[in-house]
């Protein structure tokens, strides 16, 4: 693994969509690209959805429990159950955008 890998590694994928979560644009500026990108193609405007912070996700309890031989390899978390409770097309970004997750989130994640 080379220091760039290492460093990827380090940092933690957004739970919401693509990317790092150290790398968002502000406010500001997603605001400004919405109303221009809404110009451009002649759309009304809206208000932009912001995405929902981990702590507000709704998850069900865990099913299971990894048995102890796996327990070392697995992680049972807030975020590896949001983060893993899709995948990361674009269908799938955009249907995680609500505070439910109450479909598909796994009970741990290897």
């Amino acid at each position: 693994m080379n220091a760039q890998e290492r460093s990827a590694s380090a940092r933690r994928r957004k739970h919401w969509g693509w990317g790092f979560e150290d790398q968002q644009p502000s406010p500001d500026d997603v605001e400004a690209a919405a109303a221009a990108a809404r110009q451009h193609l002649g759309f009304a405007p809206v208000e932009v959805e912001r995405p929902v912070p981990l702590d507000d996700i709704e998850l069900p309890s865990p099913r299971l429990e990894p048995p102890a031989a796996l327990a070392h390899i697995c992680r049972t978390d807030r975020y590896e159950r949001a983060t893993h409770s899709y995948g990361k097309s674009y269908r799938d970004v955009i249907r995680r955008r609500g505070q439910c997750l109450t479909e598909g989130a796994p009970s741990c994640e290897a």
